[in-house]
């Protein structure tokens, strides 16, 4: 499929192009690094999260990736687009340019491979939606910004790296009345887990209703195929039989290893407004700081439409680093994802 659009690419003299196969793992995940390291001073990947990735359900390797390498064969650059929510109306593009070759073109060439593929992928949307290409980079480094810029992106959001190190004992989280705090019992609570997750996140910037069987597909694959999960790390506020509030954490934040990741910190709408959110968080990082590690790190939405980021502050978070989101619209139309609270 990418040989189709390879004359469109204006690749500079000497480098060619072809999609990605699983054998490139290790050569993507040292550019990445590479990349990282020049970008934010750290590196962010390694083999088995990059090959997690690489094998993500609805994910097409031969269609939705670009490896483009140096006449000495050397990977110089590498792309792809992650189009797996459905309907999908905002793939994500993604890529990296190896420091030694960037200057030279390859970035705005992944961008021309990026907007062919979201071509397609446009095609099979339904007609009366908006369709935008989505993109990130980190907000401190202005190549990436040029690059966006230049080719017709817009900035629309902003995210925040947050963090906080662990200097003394953290406060015990104070919990709601009726509020009890469990461990997730793995494999059986997954589906419930996911449920909850799902019922609280339709309040996130950009969230898409999707059909549960794709979703939860999904969640399985990142969640609980990743290196870094840990059952034991999975925490579940429950009223009752229900799941009021989930903190998801993962043994590692990918760029620190001595910090504890909270992949997801949820509470569902009923629950909100009652202090939940920050006992949860408070839980996670006392549990971080039981097994050693010396901070705590999460994402989250600049904007969050339910406050997140006071939370986070007023638990003693601070933001770590600025990620810029970009799109280049393709189609008016209906706008099906989450941007404001009912």
């Amino acid at each position: 499929m990418l040989t189709e659009t390879l004359t469109q690419l204006n690749l500079p003299a000497g480098y060619t192009a072809r999609s990605a196969t699983l054998a490139d793992v290790p050569a993507i995940t040292k550019l990445l690094n590479r990349a990282s390291l020049q970008m934010i001073g750290v590196e962010e990947e390694n083999e088995a999260e990059v090959l997690n990735e690489l094998q993500a359900p609805g994910l097409d390797l031969q269609a939705d990736s670009i490896a483009i390498f140096s006449e000495t064969g050397e990977l110089a650059a590498y792309g792809d687009m992650f189009a797996l929510v459905k309907p999908q109306v905002y793939p994500m593009a993604f890529g990296r340019v190896d420091p030694d070759h960037m200057g030279r073109g390859l970035g705005s060439a992944m961008l021309a491979w990026s907007e062919w593929r979201a071509q397609q992928h446009l095609a099979a949307a339904p007609a009366h939606l908006r369709f935008a290409i989505r993109a990130f980079t980190f907000g401190e480094w202005q190549p990436s910004t040029d690059l966006m810029t230049g080719h017709g992106y817009t900035l629309f959001r902003h995210a925040f790296k947050m963090r906080r190190d662990f200097n003394g004992e953290i406060e015990a989280p104070e919990w709601p009345e009726g509020i009890r705090i469990e461990t997730y019992n793995h494999p059986a609570e997954a589906e419930a887990v996911y449920r909850a997750d799902i019922d609280a996140f339709q309040d996130h910037f950009g969230f898409i209703h999707e059909p549960f069987e794709v979703g939860f597909e999904r969640f399985k694959h990142f969640a609980l195929e990743d290196e870094a999960f840990d059952p034991d790390l999975w925490f579940l506020a429950k009223d009752g039989e229900e799941i009021a509030g989930l903190a998801l954490c993962r043994k590692w934040d990918d760029e620190d290893k001595h910090a504890g990741y909270v992949a997801t910190l949820a509470v569902r709408r009923p629950w909100r407004k009652r202090g939940l959110g920050r006992a949860l968080l408070l839980h996670a990082f006392r549990a971080f700081q039981a097994r050693g590690l010396t901070a705590g790190t999460l994402h989250v939405d600049a904007g969050s439409l339910t406050g997140a980021v006071r939370l986070y502050e007023n638990a003693g978070m601070s933001v770590h680093r600025r990620i810029d989101r970009y799109e280049k619209v393709l189609r008016d139309g209906e706008e099906i994802s989450t941007t404001a609270l009912d």
